[in-house]
């Protein structure tokens, strides 16, 4: 079936309150992560933007962003192992809930990967891929990958390597009609019963700064906190079907999960061996 058209969000670019100080958490101190750190310095300079503090998060004190950081005022290095900062975040949400995140374009899904870890830990549950067909939906991208992983684009080629995703696409020149968080709500929405996902939560990158060309990518914190919350809603009940979208306007990767009750699993588990060793015996 074609997707439905959504209006765009016609290039928009993230937005500031009169007063607010911006505070930015960079994943990742390699190539990328330098680049957009430059790019928030030079936005901060020649726009005289409030950004008040940028941390980037790296497990190498002298990643290549370090010489940069040295430069900027309230820059700095947070030494960490990206797969393991889920802990901090969830732990200093009342430090970082008016942050933004910039992901890493190498790693843009890790938060899938520490809710996964907070749901399974505080509920004591069991969170499985799920893998369904998507060959109904026409998209010029989409890839489901083994572990889980859906790949999705409203792309038709390779886009420019500082694409803000504007009001009239960069490749095809025409109006972008299309929103991927809403493409991913009618995919995920419009399935049959038995395979029908209670919430996915939405982790979309808005780009900042985006038209003076020093655009940067970044997903709000507080709106991370909020998902998570209603994902453990569902958690919490021991069951259901849940998913982790984190998206741009054009691109995405979702990850659905199976919730199952640990002591659940553990018991099936248990029998599954027991018959092995019977049928073994025998």
């Amino acid at each position: 079936n074609p997707l439905s058209e959504h209006p765009c969000d016609r290039g928009k670019v993230a937005k500031q309150s009169e007063g607010e100080q911006m505070h930015y958490l960079i994943a990742g101190g390699g190539d990328f992560g330098t680049r957009y750190l430059r790019k928030l310095n030079i936005a901060r300079k020649r726009r005289n933007l409030p950004i008040e503090s940028i941390t980037v998060i790296d497990n190498n004190p002298n990643c290549k962003a370090k010489k940069f950081v040295e430069k900027i005022p309230r820059a700095q290095i947070e030494v960490a192992d990206l797969l393991e900062f889920g802990n901090a975040i969830w732990r200093r949400r009342n430090e970082f809930k008016n942050a933004t995140w910039v992901p890493a374009p190498i790693a843009p899904h890790i938060f899938a990967h520490w809710m996964k870890e907070k749901l399974e830990k505080e509920y004591k549950v069991k969170l499985t891929p799920l893998v369904y067909s998507w060959d109904h939906v026409k998209l010029p991208f989409i890839k489901a990958l083994p572990d889980g992983r859906l790949l999705l684009s409203h792309a038709p080629g390779m886009c420019p390597v500082n694409c803000t995703e504007p009001a009239d696409c960069a490749i095809t020149k025409g109006p972008r009609w299309w929103e991927m968080k809403n493409t991913i709500k009618e995919i995920t929405t419009n399935l049959p019963q038995e395979k029908s996902i209670d919430y996915v939560a939405m982790l979309f990158g808005e780009h900042h700064y985006g038209v003076d060309g020093y655009g940067v990518g970044g997903i709000p914190m507080n709106s991370i906190y909020n998902e998570l919350d209603k994902l453990s809603a569902v958690a919490r009940t021991g069951k259901g079907r849940i998913g982790v979208a984190t998206t741009s306007s054009c691109h995405a990767v979702v990850t659905l999960f199976e919730i199952q009750n640990l002591e659940a699993v553990m018991t099936q588990l248990n029998n599954g061996q027991k018959r092995g060793n019977v049928e073994s015996y025998l």
